[in-house]
């Protein structure tokens, strides 16, 4: 476990079958903070310069909130789940279940064993820890 300064949250690195999986919920390429920063901290620069590559390629630049990209870099999996278009509070918080649902959807296809899911929308979203959990726990139940 290493904790990342300042941002009261702790960025597990998941080895199983020699594979890191991380999931994450933006790339904002301005200002970013909280658990993407960690990532980034963690995996290098080289980790978000192949995320926004992989944005541009696939996406045209903009990846639909509460959808689900994979990105794969070295032996690290990256599932990309934008809660927002940009470092905002968010409004409605039922992305998160969106979220929630894509990226296991996501691990499911990949024949992933286990995955690190970020408290979707929790920090810059704004989102009490009550309700991310009770979506997050909806959109499990529901997948």
């Amino acid at each position: 476990l290493s904790y990342y300064e300042g941002y009261g949250m702790v960025v597990e690195e998941a080895k199983i079958l020699n594979k890191n999986i991380i999931i994450t919920d933006t790339a904002a390429k301005e200002g970013v903070q909280g658990y993407d920063k960690a990532i980034i901290d963690y995996f290098g620069k080289d980790m978000q310069n192949v995320v926004y590559n992989s944005l541009s390629v696939m996406y045209d630049g903009y990846q639909p909130i509460g959808t689900c990209m994979v990105v794969k870099h070295n032996d690290n999996w990256l599932l990309h789940c934008p809660t927002m278009r940009w470092p905002e509070k968010i409004i409605d918080p039922r992305v998160i279940f969106d979220c929630t649902v894509a990226c296991l959807k996501a691990a499911y296809k990949l024949d992933l064993p286990a995955v690190v899911v970020p408290a979707f929308g929790g920090l810059t979203g704004g989102i009490k820890p009550e309700e991310v959990a009770l979506y997050m726990r909806q959109g499990f139940d529901f997948f």
